[in-house]
């Protein structure tokens, strides 16, 4: 595939990923930021001289981390409320 495209391409997925993170729809935002990861290792391997390809990644794929792991903990807030009023 295209150097340039698949540049373009990232950049595209990680802007949407960003709005999507700021609107807090964390699914969406995952999807993107995995995407964006992935066309940019993909223009890596195609021969992309972007400075720092590789650490932007990283960053992405960091914030997906973090993302999920929100949600988990959320998911065990949740669970530990519906317990302790199910206990009453």
């Amino acid at each position: 595939m295209d150097v340039k495209k698949l540049e373009q391409d990232a950049v595209s997925l990680a802007r949407r990923a960003v709005q999507c993170d700021q609107a807090g729809l964390v699914d969406t935002a995952i999807s993107y930021y995995t995407e964006a990861a992935d066309a940019l290792l993909n223009a890596n391997i195609a021969g992309s001289q972007l400075p720092n390809i590789r650490e932007k990644v990283e960053e992405y794929l960091n914030r997906v981390q973090q993302l999920q792991a929100n949600c988990m903990l959320r998911l065990c807030n949740i669970i530990l409320l519906l317990y302790v009023l199910c206990n009453r």
